[in-house]
C-alpha cells in the first residue's frame, strides 16, 4: 500500500474495503436512507468505530449485511472481509458477541 493510500485510509470518514481486505471494530448503530446513486431506492448507514476510536460510516443496500447486523447491539464487536468486486462483491461478517 502507497503512503497515499494510507492517507486515504485513514482520512476517510466512510468504509472502503478492497478485495480481500478486512475491518474489525464495534458497531455504534444505523440509519435508512435514500441511496446516493438512485434517490428512489433506499440505503443503509452503518456506524462502526475502530479501537483506536476513529468513527466510519460504511454504506451499503445488502439485504444480507442487514440481517446480519439486525442482531447486533450497539457496542458490539464487528468483523467484515470483503471478497469479489463490484456486482459480484460478498461480504463476510462475524461478531464474538453474538
Amino acid at each position: 500500500m502507497s503512503n497515499l493510500d494510507d492517507f486515504i485510509k485513514k482520512n476517510s470518514k466512510y468504509l472502503k474495503l478492497g478485495e480481500g481486505e478486512s475491518f474489525e471494530g464495534i458497531y455504534e448503530g444505523q440509519k435508512v436512507t435514500a441511496s446516493t446513486f438512485d434517490p428512489e431506492k433506499e440505503t443503509v448507514v452503518y456506524t462502526l468505530k475502530h479501537a483506536d476510536g476513529q468513527k466510519l460510516f460504511w454504506q451499503t443496500a445488502s439485504v444480507k449485511v442487514a440481517r446480519f447486523v439486525s442482531k447486533l447491539e450497539p457496542g458490539a464487536l464487528i468483523r467484515v472481509k470483503r471478497s469479489g468486486a463490484g456486482t459480484n462483491t460478498k461480504y463476510e461478517l462475524s461478531s464474538p458477541d453474538m
